[in-house]
């Protein structure tokens, strides 16, 4: 029984243990002696997500994607910290955001946080502490002109052990036309201890760090020679792979950004990586292959490289399976990958397909991997495949199981108001198993409507691969920008989200969230 002073909540706060807290002023409690009376309202066990990535500038901006895709009122505490663990310098810093039952929200992290825009480059990281675990996100980097778009999940998961399954990087008197610059978040209350290996093919560390420290919410963020080779005056690095483990502490979150660069030093484009761990299978799925284009229809003709480390101390014989879409008989390639080795080849290589660099006909497919033992992980890369700078380029984890639903975080189908810019927002939905499944796609605008949904039948190890507008999917997506797709099946399936635009500058592909 109490006389409501009529305010609404006083303060949003995090306490020292990670529980959400919310204090609300509930005015003067009958029987009370005081003129206000606060309850507070505790989330016991709230979903926080580390985004590892958080770079601002009047060049360069980063967005991000919140979905809700729940019947649940969702609120989200989002705080903006730099490389020290310090909060940003904001004016809006936390920022609370509240998405209705199956809405989704997307912004900048500038505007967001009412963070100084300058040339000065803004770096850091985002945690988002969530009152409910259905919370996703995800984001995507880019600059102001266009040139290149990536980016790659934001989750709640961290490692002990983990692999950035490829790295490349070159200097010389000349400068570089390749870096990869790792991002390493400690986002817990206590210190975390590692250590760092750089390691070639063969499995040879290259270089190392040692006895790493990172202090509650600080970052290690650098390119590899930043990190490894910052006495050389020159190397190439053609192929590598990162191994990190955790030797004290609860352990980290990242991923790593490649970049290929121009004569004049400018990003030409850019693929994510996200770090990876071991989970112990001996199936990997590939769920994106693609080889060719002729011209004019493609401004370049495409490329998939594959990566595999074999983490395991044992060597593992690893069968490689490609069905083109529209195919029943795949082709096979078997390998065998000694133990702490690093396998790399072309997809064309692999499987009789034509040399991309001859322009032969488009085709796309998917990969199966089967391995002798438990051990293997690895990536795709896909993109251009004339070019020795590509002019775009993307990259997908290999995937260690399948799943029953799947949330894709954001929806940029459409013309940009304003500009010549148009996306194109693309959806794969793989059915790997020997029966025949239905998927059911639905597709939510910003304030939690629905779009559109369609029924996806897929025969066995039938794949769909369809811009989401097409009459196949949701017509009605064409022009959405914004919102989000959930998938969902009674039986295991594969799905992945892939942005491009009309100037084929981006290319950007999305696991499920």
């Amino acid at each position: 029984d109490v006389t409501s002073s009529g305010q609404t909540p006083e303060n949003l706060a995090i306490s020292p243990d990670g529980m959400f807290v919310n204090a609300v002023d509930v005015g003067v409690v009958s029987g009370g002696t005081s003129s206000h009376d606060s309850v507070a309202i505790v989330c016991t066990d709230p979903k926080i997500i580390d985004v590892p990535f958080l770079r601002s500038s009047t060049s360069e901006f980063t967005g991000y994607g919140i979905s809700n895709p729940s019947l649940n009122p969702l609120t989200v505490i989002a705080h903006a910290m730099g490389q020290d663990g310090l909060p940003l310098d904001g004016t809006n810093n936390p920022a609370i955001l509240e998405l209705d039952p199956l809405a989704q929200t997307s912004f900048l992290a500038d505007q967001l946080f009412g963070l100084p825009t300058s040339e000065v480059e803004v770096q850091g990281w985002i945690q988002l502490v969530c009152n409910d675990w259905a919370a996703r996100s995800f984001f995507l980097n880019s600059n102001g002109n266009g040139d290149y778009m990536d980016g790659t999940l934001a989750n709640d998961v961290t490692s002990t052990d983990f692999y950035f399954t490829h790295a490349r990087e070159n200097f010389g008197v000349r400068g570089s036309t390749v870096q990869t610059e790792l991002f390493l978040v400690n986002p817990f209350f206590s210190q975390v201890k590692f250590d760092l290996e750089l390691k070639n093919p063969s499995g040879t560390v290259i270089a190392s760090l040692t006895n790493q420290v990172l202090e509650n919410g600080h970052t290690l963020t650098g390119t590899l020679k930043d990190l490894f080779f910052r006495e050389s005056p020159a190397f190439d690095l053609a192929a590598a792979y990162v191994e990190g483990h955790v030797t004290s502490g609860a352990g980290l979150t990242g991923f790593a950004l490649i970049r290929h660069l121009g004569a004049a030093g400018n990003v030409a484009t850019i693929h994510s990586l996200p770090m990876t761990r071991d989970e112990n299978v001996t199936t990997l799925y590939c769920p994106h292959l693609t080889n060719g284009g002729e011209a004019p229809a493609f401004s370049v003709p495409y490329n998939t490289r594959f990566h595999l480390v074999n983490t395991s101390g044992q060597s593992i014989q690893a069968t490689l399976r490609f069905t083109a879409d529209g195919q029943a008989t795949p082709v096979e390639h078997a390998v065998e990958v000694p133990a702490g080795q690093m396998f790399v080849a072309d997809a064309w290589n692999l499987f009789q397909l034509p040399d991309p660099a001859t322009r032969p006909a488009y085709v796309t497919g998917k990969v199966v991997i089967t391995a002798s033992a438990p051990g293997l992980i690895g990536d795709v890369i896909f993109g251009d495949g004339l070019n020795a700078v590509p002019q775009l380029e993307s990259c997908l984890a290999l995937v260690q199981g399948t799943y029953i639903q799947a949330v894709f975080s954001h929806v940029a189908h459409g013309p940009v108001s304003g500009t010549e810019l148009i996306y194109y927002n693309g959806l794969s939905v793989d059915n790997p198993g020997d029966s025949a499944i239905d998927v059911t796609l639905t597709v939510f605008r910003q304030n939690g409507s629905q779009t559109g949904t369609a029924n996806i039948h897929l025969e066995p190890r039938q794949r769909l691969l369809r811009l989401l507008s097409d009459p196949l999917l949701v017509p009605d997506s064409w022009g959405q920008l914004g919102g989000y797709v959930v998938l969902g099946s009674s039986s295991p399936f594969l799905a992945f989200e892939l942005f491009t635009d009309n100037s084929s500058k981006m290319l950007s592909a999305i696991p499920k969230n």
